[in-house]
């Protein structure tokens, strides 16, 4: 008859932009949704770390990773089971989606599917999505048309570099590379109701209708789900203290933070590492041992920033420096020494994190802070940042 939730996806194939704005996925970065089924051999079964190592491996400034897994899971282990194996993942922004319907608005939204031999991952390489698998039960499947995925699509090596190999299947995407195992797997696609309507009244012995199939819907919106995060281990790579141009910045969740694949400092090539958080971040360790904090919202005012920057710094004796988002646009910036740092960005974003991570950058490599112009480069993105000292805020220290 054809597959209906297949005809479903079909319909709402183009709505993969705005699905994924409905996710929360900022503009420019990719969704990576991760796929499982249920049992030993499945993604989860196999390597229930697996999320947690992938949102480690990608840049959080260029990357979101959602998660698929199978009701039979749900139903086996249970919610809390399933949340705690995940809660590193998910405390570093893994989005977790509703296994019932919201799962077929997500598979939509994603760029690239890292599944197993559950029909997500079936669906996902139908909709010419780039697959890998990060496991596979071939005992599962086979003679199917999943086992022929199998046979096709490229294995992810969780050993190796993870950010390479799905940078590598997003670009080399050819939507028809799994055309055969489609052709395989679902017949007439588009036309598996009114098939099937017909199939069911010849059964009944019945004269169908006259009346027309009821028209096709898209799929609904999906919800947001899941916390963003809010600590972050964050590198910055420029020129050392002969005047940096252009400072690289890589923030990486500090919830899943790999200390085998820390490069370390060096300030011969100007790379430095510190934390940053936000202010909401709910584990005190972490805002504790800070160098950077983030206000969590715009401030009204240039006063209200430098405020803010004084009873932060005051609280946190740990931090180096505070930052802070203007509602007007641009960023303040204080020093513990008391210095304020005014940085005008060029861009439209508003994210303290980024020249809070330049002046920190510039600081450690004792450049200058006043009158500098800097260009911050995250990702394919490059933002001109220029920063001028104001006023001294009044208290700081000399430390």
């Amino acid at each position: 008859m054809g597959d209906p939730c297949f005809d479903e996806l079909l319909v709402s194939a183009d709505r993969a932009d705005a699905f994924r704005r409905a996710l929360g996925v900022p503009g420019r970065h990719r969704l990576v949704v991760l796929s499982s089924t249920w049992g030993r051999t499945s993604l989860i079964g196999r390597d229930p770390g697996l999320a947690a190592r992938v949102l480690a491996a990608l840049p959080y400034d260029e990357f979101r990773v959602a998660a698929i897994v199978h009701p039979n899971v749900w139903a086996g282990h249970g919610s809390w089971q399933i949340r705690n194996v995940l809660k590193p993942a998910l405390d570093a922004g893994l989005m977790l989606i509703p296994h019932i319907h919201a799962w077929r608005s997500a598979l939509v939204a994603a760029d690239v599917v890292v599944g197993d031999h559950g029909s997500v991952t079936l669906y996902g390489a139908a909709l010419g999505k780039p697959v890998l698998l990060g496991a596979f039960g071939s005992e599962a499947v086979p003679g199917t048309a999943v086992a022929a995925l199998g046979r096709t699509a490229p294995r992810l090596d969780a050993h190796a570099d993870m950010q390479g190999q799905i940078v590598s299947a997003l670009s080399g995407q050819r939507p028809d590379l799994f055309a055969t195992v489609t052709e395989g797997a679902f017949h007439q696609p588009g036309r598996a109701l009114p098939r099937l309507r017909t199939a069911l009244y010849g059964l009944l012995g019945l004269p169908e209708p006259v009346s027309t199939v009821p028209p096709e819907w898209f799929l609904a919106e999906p919800v947001a789900t899941g916390t963003k995060a809010t600590a972050w281990m964050v590198t910055t790579t420029g020129l050392p203290t002969d005047g940096p141009d252009a400072i690289t910045v890589r923030r990486q969740p500090a919830a899943v933070r790999q200390e085998a694949d820390d490069p370390g400092e060096d300030e011969t090539v100007g790379r430095f590492r510190h934390l940053a958080c936000d202010e909401r971040e709910p584990e005190r360790r972490l805002l504790e041992s800070a160098s950077v904090i983030l206000c969590g919202a715009p401030v009204r005012s240039a006063a209200a920033g430098v405020r803010w920057i004084g009873a932060t710094l005051d609280r946190l004796p740990g931090c180096r420096l505070a930052a802070a988002s203007l509602a007007g646009g641009g960023v303040l910036v204080g020093l513990r020494d008391g210095r304020i740092v005014e940085a005008a960005l060029t861009g439209p974003t508003r994210d303290p994190a980024l020249p809070a991570s330049a002046v920190y950058a510039l600081l450690r490599a004792a450049a200058p802070l006043d009158d500098t112009m800097v260009t911050v480069r995250v990702g394919a993105r490059a933002e001109d940042v220029a920063l001028r000292l104001r006023a001294h805020r009044p208290g700081g220290s000399s430390g």
